[in-house]
């Protein structure tokens, strides 16, 4: 009787529920975020440096307070897509592997009998199963038996499409397609993420303007008969930047090494602009 309560209740603020639960996947992004950034800095991909990490930061607690049945699929069926995002879009082993382990975790930790199983796609399925084979031949064993675990479990639901069709679609959080969102607040910190994020953009100060205002100032400088030194170092001007750019995405990016090249690139880059205006 009291589930039956509960359900027509849901039913009757399910919209309520929806805008509720988008917030509280927020929530978890940061949170989950939060734990493979600091399984990160163990530099340590085995299980069980994860799962200290994981006590630490309480994430066993994860369902508490998970009261209706309808709340529960939808909390843990949010949790799988959003934990699934750092494994399609990140490039990181650690952060991958994390993300295969907080797999693991959520879905084992349901306080569930019947268990939500995890919904992917064969194609996520497929980068799941490389990162168990890359691992097998690295000598760490703990993600493929962790996934053999899973697999024994059926934990996983392949589907043809990453969203689910249902007349009422726009209350279902399946319904969003992934998108690659996840570190957005560190990304806002980091100079070199932010210096390529401008020399990329469309703008006039991104480089393939660039590009277009050197050979143009070029010409302009030569009809005047400025040194043909000069010249040159204005018409190298774009590929230095790219190559800059290009130190900093290889290098260890050290902070200081960060903000020599962000102050060199700002003064390459502000010195086109004057020039621009010169012309």
């Amino acid at each position: 009787m009291a589930h039956m309560v509960m359900t027509e209740t849901y039913n009757a603020n399910k919209h309520e529920y929806f805008t509720y639960h988008l917030q509280i996947a927020s929530a978890f992004q940061k949170d989950c975020e939060k734990l493979l950034i600091s399984f990160e800095s163990e530099d340590d991909l085995s299980f069980k440096i994860f799962a200290k990490t994981w006590r630490n930061m309480n994430f066993s607690l994860i369902f508490n307070g998970t009261e209706l049945t309808e709340e529960l699929k939808f909390f843990t069926e949010s949790c799988f897509s959003t934990i699934q995002k750092y494994i399609i879009f990140c490039e990181k082993t650690a952060i991958r592997v994390g993300a295969f382990y907080t797999l693991y975790g959520v879905y084992f930790k349901q306080p569930a009998k019947h268990k939500i199983r995890i919904r992917c796609t064969v194609e996520i399925f497929k980068l799941i199963l490389n990162l168990a084979e890359k691992m097998h031949e690295k000598g760490t064993y703990d993600v493929p038996y962790l996934l053999q675990k899973l697999k024994l479990d059926s934990a996983f639901k392949l589907v043809i499409s990453p969203s689910t069709y249902a007349l009422e679609g726009r209350f279902m959080w399946q319904e969003k397609e992934l998108k690659n969102d996840i570190f957005e607040e560190i990304k806002q910190g980091d100079p070199f993420l932010q210096t390529r994020t401008v020399l990329q953009s469309q703008e006039f100060y991104g480089l393939d303007s660039i590009w277009s205002v050197a050979s143009d100032y070029v010409d302009g400088l030569r009809k005047y008969g400025i040194s043909e030194k000069f010249c040159e170092g204005v018409t190298n001007l774009p590929a230095e930047l790219e190559m800059l750019l290009n130190d900093m995405k290889n290098s260890g990016r050290s902070s200081s090494e960060l903000k020599d090249n962000v102050q060199k690139l700002k003064n390459k880059a502000f010195t086109s602009k004057v020039s621009q205006y010169r012309s």
